[in-house]
């Protein structure tokens, strides 16, 4: 289910999530932070830092919601 999720956030939003989650990894990795900080680093933390994701994301988690029955 997430990653049907964030294949439509991808799709919504017109970027890649894969690729921000690399380059802000290779950031950490310049500012000195270790292996294991960036290895737990997850889309909801790229999501998290821009706002218009966070819009996209919401509006997706809520179409996904509604249409498998969740209430929200």
């Amino acid at each position: 289910m997430r990653t049907e999720i964030y294949k439509e956030v991808d799709r919504r939003g017109g970027f890649n999530l894969d690729i921000r989650l690399i380059n802000k990894r290779r950031r950490m990795a310049d500012e000195g932070a270790s292996q294991s900080q960036r290895d737990k680093l997850s889309k909801v933390d790229v999501i998290a830092d821009d706002k218009r994701l966070i819009e996209v994301y919401l509006a997706v988690v809520k179409d996904f919601a509604i249409h498998y029955g969740v209430e929200v």
